[in-house]
């Protein structure tokens, strides 16, 4: 393994997120120009929130308000693909999850969006992204 194969980790929050029942941004835009594959890293503290979903947006422009929709690749037994581009939690339990997606070094800046059905006492206490 060289230097180059080692994921470079962006913090996403310095403080537990609470969760709301519309989508909210989890952290700022990230530059993803330089990655092939990403993947998030995230800590779920379930609380009474219900049906936690995550949600990728493509951006050309780090200050822009135009999102654009991006698919998410990575589906594991505690997530499920409601659309291409949001993935909910399966289960309503405190878990850790990974979520992974490719931008193959043509997707400048990403925003990561977060929510749950009811506005439950949920939060994310801790979000990362690597990107290789």
């Amino acid at each position: 393994m060289s230097i180059q194969d080692i994921p470079v980790v962006n913090t996403l929050i310095s403080a537990s997120q609470n969760l709301t029942n519309a989508f909210a941004n989890l952290g700022s835009t990230i530059n993803v120009g330089d990655a092939k594959e990403c993947v998030l890293w995230a800590k779920v503290d379930i609380g009474t929130s219900t049906n936690v979903q995550f949600k990728i947006w493509g951006k050309i422009e780090e200050d822009s308000t135009d999102l654009y929709e991006f698919p998410i690749k990575t589906i594991t037994a505690s997530l499920i693909k409601i659309e291409d581009e949001v993935v909910e939690l399966n289960v309503n339990v405190d878990q850790n999850i990974m979520i992974s997606f490719t931008t193959n070094y043509t997707v400048p800046y990403i925003q990561i969006q977060v929510k749950d059905s009811a506005s439950g006492t949920g939060a994310i206490t801790e979000a990362y992204l690597t990107k290789m």
